[in-house]
């Protein structure tokens, strides 16, 4: 006999595990693209990150998805582009906007400290 999870079990076990390597994701709006950001610091290469988070709408399926480009919320856990693509987000965009949107990001694994995932470009 297999067991039915509740709503909140579901929540609780997509919470526990983050989004794995191959993993596509967009933002929770589908009318609405991904929003990176991009930060510059004086002597270091650009950072390029989106912010992860996992929707929390009771009764809709639990599904990791990216901030919009519209969300300022702040909290989430961060996704690092990678070097090669941050390398052609700032070839095809520049670095004169803070804020780069993409349709979706892949998820290439986690970082080495387990606090982060590394990302990179899936549709621009």
């Amino acid at each position: 006999m297999t067991e039915t999870l509740t709503w909140q079990q579901e929540y609780d076990l997509a919470r526990q595990n983050l989004p794995t390597e191959g993993v596509i994701l967009t933002s929770n709006d589908p009318q609405k693209m991904v929003k990176l950001n991009i930060v510059l610091t004086e002597g270091m290469p650009p950072f390029i990150y989106c912010l992860l988070f996992l929707p929390c709408i009771v009764g809709q399926p639990p599904k990791w998805a990216a901030r919009n480009i519209d969300d300022d919320t702040p909290h989430g856990w961060k996704g690092i582009l990678l070097s090669k693509a941050r390398d052609l987000v700032i070839r095809k965009h520049g670095l004169s906007n803070p804020v780069v949107p993409v349709k979706s990001i892949k998820i290439v694994r986690a970082g080495h400290a387990n606090d982060c995932l590394l990302i990179e470009i899936n549709e621009f």
